[in-house]
C-alpha cells in the first residue's frame, strides 16, 4: 500500500510516495494484514502524511486511521521505523480508551 508523501517506506520510493507493509500497519488497527489492502482501497483506512521540520527535520510522520483507531509510524528518510504507537479510542459500550506505545 502507498501513502503520497515525501520519499521514505520501510523501502524509499524514488517517486515521493511511502509503502508500508500491511504486516507492519495491521496489528496498530488490529485488523488481519490480509484486510489492510481491501480496506485501503475502500477508503476505509485513510492516512495523512507530515514531513517533520526543525528538529524534527528528515523525519516523517504516516498516521493512519480506521473506525474508532489511530496508527502513527515515525519513519526516518532512509526507510526506518523510529516510533510506532496507536490509539484505540472509546468504545462506546465501555468508554474505555486504549493507548499503546510500541517503540
Amino acid at each position: 500500500m502507498s501513502v503520497d508523501g515525501e520519499g521514505l517506506t520501510p523501502t524509499a520510493l524514488p517517486d515521493r510516495t511511502f509503502e508500508i507493509e500491511a504486516t507492519e500497519l495491521a496489528p496498530l488497527l488490529r485488523l488481519d494484514a490480509g484486510q489492510v489492502p481491501g480496506l485501503m482501497r475502500q477508503r476505509l483506512i485513510t492516512a495523512i502524511c507530515e514531513r517533520g521540520v526543525d528538529e524534527d527535520d528528515g523525519l516523517v510522520r504516516l498516521t493512519f486511521f480506521h473506525k474508532s483507531s489511530r496508527a502513527r509510524l515515525i519513519v526516518d528518510l532512509s526507510g526506518r521505523i523510529v516510533k510506532r504507537s496507536a490509539i484505540h479510542y472509546p468504545d462506546r459500550l465501555t468508554g474505555r480508551r486504549e493507548t499503546e506505545r510500541l517503540s
